[in-house]
Formats: C-alpha cells, structure tokens, sequence
C-alpha cells in the first residue's frame, strides 16, 4: 500500500508553472518534478474559490451536487479522508475549522494554526446565514430554506462540540491550543462559559428548530450564533512578536523595492488594462470601479509588507511550516505504527496576506535565506518582465517548500513508496496576466487551468487530455484498488492515453456564498479546444441563456465576447447540450433538501 500525499497550492494557475513569452516560471522544482512524473497539462478545476474548488478534489463529484460547495466540504461520507481510513490509512491534514469534516478531528491528527486563532465559527456560518437572513426580512424564507439552515446549523453544532473534546485535544498534533488543559486562568474561565453556551444553543435548536432559526434572524446582531461562536485566539507568541518587528524593520527597503519595481515594470510593458476598464464602465459603474481597484493592487504588487503585522491575522500556517509539521509527525508515528499514511496539505502563500516567507517559525537564520532568495530573484527579471513579484515570490516559496518535503521523502527512503500529488483548488486572476475586474467569480482562464503533477505512479508521461478536478481523485482511487464510490463522477486520466478525442471541461457554479439553487443563476462554462462559452440557467425553469462565446484558437485570453455574432441555431446547439445537467442538478437537488425531514421540528 502506497503512501499518498496531497498538496493543493490555494489560488495557483497552470501558467504560473510553465515558462511564458515574458515571464518564466518561479517554481523551477516544480518543472524539474514534471520529468520524473505524469504531467498533466489541461486540467481544470469546476469553480473559482477554494469552497467550491475544493468538492471535485476531496469528494470526486461536481460543486453543486448534495446540497452544494458549503455543505458539501463538511461531509464526511464518501470524502477521502474516510475511504483512506477504511482502508488502514494514518491520516494527516491541515484543518480548515468549519470548511472540513469535523470528524477528521476524532479519526485523523491534524494542525492547527494556534498562533493566530482558533476555529471562525461565527465567520463561517454567519457568511451564509447573512444571505437568508434578506429573504426572510422580506417575507420569502420557504420551507425548503429553513430545512436547509436546519442542516447547515445541525453541522455547524456538531464541529463545535467535536473541536472542544478530548479526542479531538488528543488529535491536534501542533498542540498550539489546548481548549480544555490551558493553563490561563482567565481564558479557561472564557472557555468552560463558551461551551455550557453550546450546549445550551444546541439543546434550544433541537427542541425546536424552526423557532432557533426564527431567533436568530429577530436578534440577528447579538445572537450567539453570529458573534459569540468563536472563541477568542491565542496572541502570537512573544517571540514571535519579536521576530516581525525585526523583520518589518531589517526588510523595509526590500518590500519598498518590491512595490517599486512591480510599478514601474506593470506601467512600462502595458499592463494597464485601458481597453477592459472601459468595457467595464459600459456594463456596470460599480464593475468599472472594482476594476481599477484591482489594477491598482496588481500595480502595488498586493503590498507584501502587510504580511509582517503582528495584529493582522493569517488564515494559515506557512507552508513550511505546515509540511515540517507533517515531517516531525511521520518520524514520530512510524516508530510506532507500521501503517501507511494520507496527508492533506493546503499551501496558503497566495491569501490574507501574500507571503513569501515563513511567518510562523521563529529562525532568524531561515528568514535571512529566505529574504536574499526573494532579493535575488528581484535581480533577474529581465526588462519585459510582466508579471506580479509579489506573486511569483510566494509561488517561488512553495516551491521551495516543496522541494524540502521532497528531499525528505527521499532520505527517509519512502519516497518509492510514496504518491506525490501537486495540484490547486482553483486559480488566480490578476497576478500578471489580464488584470481582471475581479480576482475570484469570473470565468476566464487563469482561475480554473490548474497544475496537476503525480509523482510516484508513472515517470515522464504528459497528458494533454482535457480533465476536471474530479478526476484526480477517481483516478487515485483506481490505482490503489480502493472502492470508488457511486457518487464519483469523475474518469481515470490514465486510460485511453493514446485516444485521439481530447475532450473538454466544465465549471458549474452560483457565485459566492450559499449555493441557493433556486433563486440564485446556475452558471455552466463549457471548455474544449476551441471554444469557451458560459450559460446562465436557472432551476425553476428550462431557460438556458448564452452570456459569452470566446474563440480560443483567435483569442486565448478570452478578451473578445462573440455573443452577438453567433447565429441562433448556432447557439441552440450549445445551450442543449447542458439542458440534462440541468435536471438532474434540478432532481439531485431537491432530493438532497428534503432529506431528512424527521430532523425538522
């Protein structure tokens, strides 16, 4: 039985890991990996944020089925997390508070990142319910909504009461916060009085829950649910502390290089979207603003000094750290048990804020290598450079990461049994390509083509087949020989190689927030070799509408909308295509809110 890692680089485009004409890649392991390796250059992932992105990956289905991305994340059945611990797998993640199974807390050792913060319960939550909470002041919450905040409560109560106990304590390997053991008087105090608050909460929901979720709504803004779920973080350690003010003080002038340079390269080779910031006025005066909002962030390089606040919160562990986490735990578990392993790892650089060195470990030495590297780089990007530094350094740090795990694999002798799979839940816009008018919810390129290289199955193979995201996992599946469950939907990438047919992909998407089904568009991208059209639907009814046409083969940026010169017959073909997918959404969909009606009250 072979080892299995995953590592999904959050936000990181196919075109970040490939040379272009004006700007070669920064993650120079990671290309040197593809020769040892399948290389797997059109894979797609089906929606533009990690939420949605992340379904195809862990639970081989598409972004809306079972009651859609946010749901769906925290479900344990048929996720690989459980498959691989059926099948006598030790399983390691980084935890990602309400966004995974809460039972990867009692079956899998996980990470925590308890410098910064414990779990955003209420930030979690309180993101969906502020959408429902407008359709009920207007009068139009339905039965089927209130079932489905019933779910979405019912979960978001089970992964609090998991968090606070003793298995969960015993499975956080970082140990960085121990909710129940601190030894702060005053915090343990807070902590005993938030968890007889949760079990009061959760008693009043299961009595009755039609009139919990009516109290919520009427006392919106002082409702334990939206502002007291979540427990105050630890402060970031004094030594820490330390280290970002000296870091803040010894690198100001290169993060004011950065900026500077980023500028003055952005400006000079014509990155300036004109053209597309007009287009974007015409269509919508608030899209035309957030447009030049997100040219001006691509121009500063996204302000990389943000990233040595001490009162600004990371959502995230360092990559090294986090893959140091994995190595100290591997060494000290296989001493005891002979048992392979699964390992989750979500590499953060890209978000909140861009970072490009290790935050989080306390190693003056590490940082020194780690700040000349970044300084390095600087000085050899050539005069028409287009790109986003800023990015590139966070992507040449991952890479770094990468590459230390990698030698790690090695010298430990494991690396031949090992499954090494590099991937993204989704991609980026605007880090040096097109300056989009937004990062996220669009539907261009750059935020769906993915990088996926799988070391440890077969050497120098490139597949130029069209994949979805969910095939990664179907096909790790087939590979091991492990049960592959009905509601997979994916395909093997490595049948039919030699296949002439490559195929296409799709994105199946509602926009941020909950995935309301029935009063929110249902967007459908249709992807092949030669065309990109987007489709806007709806449940209620049959009416599919074209929104956009792009000829790639003319115009691979996606810049020119054919819309309106495209025939209607023309048109007709390609929104029938998507009219099955339509009903079986529309029946999966209401199947999956009307379960579980005994739980309704």
């Amino acid at each position: 039985m072979k080892n299995i890692i995953i590592l999904v680089c959050d936000g990181l485009s196919y075109d970040m890991t490939i040379d272009l004409k004006n700007h070669k890649s920064p993650m120079k392991f990671l290309n040197s990996l593809k020769k040892d390796s399948i290389n797997c250059t059109k894979v797609f992932s089906q929606a533009p944020y990690t939420e949605a992105g992340i379904l195809g990956l862990m639970y081989g289905k598409n972004p809306l089925n079972d009651g859609g991305y946010w749901y769906g994340m925290q479900e344990w059945k048929n996720s690989l997390y459980k498959l691989f611990y059926e099948n006598k797998y030790r399983i390691f993640s980084s935890y990602y508070g309400s966004c995974m199974p809460p039972e990867l807390m009692i079956y899998g050792q996980y990470i925590y990142s308890g410098n910064y913060f414990t779990p955003y319960f209420s930030r979690y939550i309180k993101g969906k319910l502020d959408y429902y909470k407008e359709i009920y002041d207007n009068g139009l919450l339905t039965d089927r909504d209130l079932n489905i905040i019933r779910k979405m409560l019912k979960k978001h109560f089970l992964t609090m009461r998991v968090w606070h106990s003793k298995i969960a304590e015993i499975n956080d390997y970082t140990g960085e916060y121990k909710p129940s053991i601190t030894e702060d008087v005053v915090r343990k105090k807070y902590i005993s009085n938030w968890k007889v608050k949760v079990r009061r909460e959760y008693r009043k929901f299961l009595q009755n829950s039609k009139e919990y979720i009516e109290e919520i709504f009427l006392n919106y803004q002082k409702h334990f649910i939206t502002t007291e779920c979540d427990v105050e973080g630890l402060p970031l350690k004094k030594e820490l502390v330390e280290q970002r003010k000296w870091v803040e003080k010894e690198y100001k002038n290169l993060f004011k290089n950065i900026k500077k340079k980023n500028r003055n390269f952005f400006l000079k080779n014509f990155q300036f979207p004109i053209k597309e910031i007009i287009t974007s006025f015409k269509l919508d005066r608030k899209r035309g603003m957030e447009h030049i909002y997100r040219t001006l962030q691509s121009c500063t390089s996204f302000d990389t000094s943000k990233m040595t606040s001490i009162n600004l919160p990371q959502i995230c562990s360092s990559s090294r750290a986090f893959i140091r986490s994995f190595m100290n735990w591997n060494n000290l578990i296989s001493q005891k048990i002979n048992l392979p392993f699964f390992a989750y790892l979500h590499l953060d650089e890209f978000h909140r804020p861009l970072s490009f060195y290790s935050h989080d470990i306390v190693d003056k030495e590490l940082i020194k290598k780690e700040m000349n590297t970044a300084k390095e780089y600087i000085k050899t990007l050539p005069s028409n450079y287009r790109g986003n530094i800023g990015f590139d350094l966070a992507a040449k740090y991952i890479d770094s990461c990468i590459e230390e795990l990698y030698k790690y694999l090695k010298e430990k002798n494991i690396l031949e049994n090992t499954i090494l799979i590099i991937t993204a839940d989704h991609g980026s816009s605007n880090f040096g390509g097109k300056v989009r008018h937004t990062i996220t919810n669009n539907f261009y390129k750059e935020q769906y083509h993915i990088p996926l290289i799988i070391h440890g199955l077969n050497k120098n193979i490139e597949i130029n087949k069209f994949h979805d995201i969910k095939d990664i996992p179907y096909t790790l599946l087939e590979q091991l020989k492990i049960r592959i469950p009905k509601v997979f939907s994916g395909k093997s990438i490595l049948k039919n190689l030699k296949e002439k047919n490559i195929g296409s992909t799709f994105v199946e998407y509602t926009g941020s927030g909950v995935p309301d089904l029935f009063r929110k568009p249902i967007y459908y991208q249709h992807r092949d070799e030669r065309l990109v059209y987007l489709l806007k639907a709806y449940l209620g009814n049959d009416k599919i509408e074209i929104m956009e046409i792009f000829n790639i083969e003319e115009d691979p940026d996606q810049t020119k909308n054919l819309v309106k010169k495209i025939n209607w017959n023309q048109k007709k073909m390609y929104i029938e295509k998507y009219y099955p997918k339509l009903r079986k959404l529309r029946e999966n969909y209401i199947n999956w809110s009307i379960e579980e009606e005994e739980f309704a009250k």
